[in-house]
């Protein structure tokens, strides 16, 4: 069980996300896609097995709790580190 299932989703948080990845889609920031892609990926190690969830970065803590509360399946899925238009697009539909 993840920590994050007995908190609730921040507007302040999510709203700063929902900013972040609008930027990437819109593709007016090259450094939030970094910090995004970074976060997905400690994200997809702890959905996978490979990574701890106390081992986390404290930075996007609460954007990786939430990738894994609701799109913890998609996350085992995805192949590689390489994240597309429409994966952000997936992760912004939560946030909203």
């Amino acid at each position: 069980m993840y920590l994050a299932q007995t908190t609730n989703i921040s507007p302040t948080q999510s709203s700063f996300y929902v900013s972040l990845l609008e930027s990437i889609i819109d593709k007016t920031s090259s450094k939030n896609k970094k910090d995004i892609d970074f976060a997905i990926n400690e994200a997809k190690e702890v959905a996978t097995g490979r990574r701890e969830i106390f081992n986390i970065s404290n930075n996007h803590y609460f954007f990786i709790t939430t990738l894994l509360l609701d799109y913890e399946e998609k996350l085992k899925s995805l192949k590689d580190n390489n994240y597309g238009t429409e994966t952000y697009r997936e992760i912004l539909e939560i946030l909203k």
